[in-house]
């Protein structure tokens, strides 16, 4: 995880699988002024109403514990928007509040 960039400077495209027996997978390539990194985070998700839990168990291939919360805006067969639900952002650098949309890449 040394040197990935988690602000607002850092240009990041992410591909994510939420599969249907609850795990995930996400990829994500971080280009900065500095070069290029890639991430992939596993681990499985949950909903609860209209707030859709993500519980991250791996970071390239380490073991971690981060749990995201994020408010589900729009969800359909093809279409996902969330917003993130900040828990302690004044304390990480990360997108608290961004909204995410997801859309079939494969």
């Amino acid at each position: 995880m040394d040197g990935f960039d988690y602000t607002m400077a850092a240009q990041r495209e992410s591909y994510s699988e939420f599969f249907k027996d609850g795990t995930f997978k996400i990829v994500s390539v971080n280009v900065t002024g500095t070069g290029k990194t890639k991430q992939v985070e596993t681990g499985y998700w949950e909903c609860e109403g209209d707030t859709q839990i993500i519980y991250t168990d791996r970071v390239d291939g380490e073991s971690v514990e981060y749990r995201d919360r994020y408010k589900i805006i729009e969800l359909n067969d093809s279409y996902q928007k969330l917003k993130r639900i900040p828990e302690q952002c004044d304390e990480i650098l990360t997108d608290c509040g961004k909204v995410y949309e997801y859309i079939p890449w494969n």
